[in-house]
């Protein structure tokens, strides 16, 4: 039985890049550019500072190259910029000085910015994908074999996440080998990171032999190989540099990305799945359970599911660019279940492409558009795009800019919507016009390929007073309670004498009753028809002193499994 986690005895993982590697403009054209409008003169402070600015987003990226200077000469400088005058892409404006872009120069450096954002786009979803996977990975499964105790419960990449995070975003390979990996059980992590926390804050500094000898006993025995076999650790909660740094700092210790902070933040605020007792007994049992979240629950559709559907999809295709396409209709209608079909048919199936969420009495643009979060630290709090900003920026980023992506707004009217919305009520009409964040002050604009879905009850106080600015912004499908739908649903889990029973009784009442056929989705015999009227559905029908409601009393009465 082992109390560590394993690692290589014969050979060492090597290191491993995954993310897409951005296509670099040229580095001093691309800093003209940006200084655009700046005064080109001695010592050239405007072009000095954008050069700096793309040598650290290069660095950034963290792969070796023959870098350019920032401190390169005047003179090559002015060299600089009489050989990007000849190639027609700016010019020093002689009345004032200043660098001017041409429209060749605009176009550039328009382009770039496109190709980086769309880079940056893909190694986000690729990043995504990986936390979704290695999230629920666990150190004891079929994959490995390693004589773990049996109830071994940890999840590796999560605790290194967390503790790396809770110990300012790094963590060193000592501390590793020493401290995280002997743990096994979950209760053991918090004390764990602690400690790495204290050992810290006695040092003072870089760690010497006395600090390292303070975090405990090493998990691998010291030899010149120890180092090389705790780091595959490192590279596999990384996914190949996509979240931590691919390479150690100075001092020895590896980085979260800051790009990816927020997004392990994110995974960590929500538990594990269940771990399925099947998962267990297989490697491909496992790698089914640790894929299983990467789509979207798509069945087939079909029947009236199928024409509705259609309905929605036609209305998207003629106004999902310009309008929020909104399903109205009566609890109980299918509104959600028939959005949700939409979506993942829209999104093809893919997680990254879809987001989901309820409006409330309480919602804010706060909860919606971007706001302040406190620190996981506590030591403050620090500005978050919330679900719309993150969708739609992963929409805009998108290579193919006809991959759809979906936004599906449950209770869309529950919300104060102008206060929710802000000045997007405005620009999802008009996607083409940039405009300014109310809080962070970026520009941003509404992607054309993001589609808005909504649901709402139009019998709700607050959907029938909705103000015509917002109005006009949808475009409505209704959805009506139907018979038919009653009776595809069931036909197989009653008696055909109790289905024209209930059949009777609803196309009867279907034109007050205040719920529609889903109401009934969950009745699997007669017994269920009689536990789901008392249960909820009379409930409906009750005014605030428990009474049945006057227009409802018939409906009540002519019930046959009251």
């Amino acid at each position: 039985m082992t109390d560590t986690w394993s690692f290589a005895k014969h050979d060492t993982i090597p290191s491993v890049e995954l993310g897409v590697v951005p296509f670099e403009g040229h580095a001093y054209l691309l800093a003209f550019l940006a200084a655009e409008g700046e005064l080109f003169a001695p010592p050239y402070d405007a072009v000095r500072s954008s050069i700096t600015d793309i040598l650290t987003d290069l660095d950034a990226s963290r792969r070796p190259r023959q870098l350019p200077r920032d401190d390169v000469t005047d003179q090559r400088l002015r060299t600089w910029r009489s050989v990007f005058e000849t190639l027609g892409f700016l010019y020093v404006d002689s009345r004032t000085g200043t660098l001017t872009a041409t429209s060749l120069g605009h176009a550039v450096r328009a382009l770039f910015g496109d190709i980086r954002r769309h880079v940056d786009g893909a190694n986000d979803h690729l990043a995504r994908l990986a936390v979704r996977v290695l999230g629920r990975h666990r150190l004891r499964n079929p994959l490995v074999n390693e004589p773990y105790p049996e109830d071994a419960d940890i999840y590796p990449y999560r605790f290194i996440w967390r503790a790396m995070l809770q110990l300012d975003g790094k963590l060193h390979w000592e501390e590793m080998n020493r401290v995280i990996m002997r743990v096994l059980y979950q209760r053991q992590e918090q004390s764990a990171i602690d400690r790495i926390r204290d050992v810290r804050n006695l040092t003072h500094g870089p760690y010497d032999d006395a600090a390292i000898q303070r975090l405990g006993q090493p998990a691998i025995p010291e030899d010149a190989e120890t180092k090389r076999r705790v780091t595959p650790w490192f590279t596999q909660a990384g996914f190949g540099g996509m979240l931590i740094a691919g390479e150690d700092d100075a001092n020895g210790f590896r980085r979260i990305l800051p790009e990816r902070r927020e997004l392990l933040e994110e995974a960590l605020s929500e538990a594990p799945p269940p771990f399925p007792l099947d998962a267990g007994r297989s490697d491909q049992a496992y790698l089914k359970y640790l894929t299983a979240s990467l789509t979207l629950d798509s069945p087939e559709i079909a029947g009236t599911d199928a024409l509705n559907a259609q309905r929605v999809l036609d209305a998207v295709e003629r106004f999902g660019t310009t309008k929020i396409v909104c399903l109205s209709g009566l609890p109980g209608t299918g509104k959600t279940r028939l959005a949700r079909l939409v979506a993942a048919r829209l999104s093809e199936g893919d997680p990254y492409r879809y987001a989901e969420i309820q409006f409330h009495e309480s919602m804010t643009y706060e909860d919606f558009v971007e706001g302040f979060v406190p620190k996981v630290d506590g030591t403050g709090f620090v500005l978050r795009k919330k679900t719309f900003r993150m969708l739609n920026q992963r929409a805009l980023a998108d290579p193919s800019s006809k991959t759809t992506y979906v936004l599906l707004i449950e209770e869309f009217t529950r919300a104060n919507v102008h206060a929710v919305l802000g000045e997007l009520l405005t620009y999802v009409e008009h996607r083409d016009r940039p405009f300014r964040l109310a809080l962070s002050q970026e520009e941003e604009r509404v992607a054309p390929n993001l589609v808005i879905l909504a649901t709402m009850n139009p019998r709700d106080k607050s959907a029938i007073v909705l103000d015509q600015a917002i109005a006009r912004r949808l475009h409505r499908i209704e959805l009506l309670p139907s018979a038919d739908q009653l009776r595809e649903m069931l036909v197989d889990r009653l008696t055909t004498e109790d289905l024209d029973t209930l059949i009777t009784w609803f196309t009867r009442w279907i034109g007050i009753l205040p719920f529609g056929h889903a109401a009934f989705a969950e009745v699997r015999s007669a017994a269920d028809l009689r536990t789901i009227w008392l249960g909820s559905l009379q409930h409906l029908l009750l005014d605030s002193a428990g009474q049945v409601r006057e227009q409802y009393r018939d409906v009540n009465d002519s019930y046959p499994w009251r």
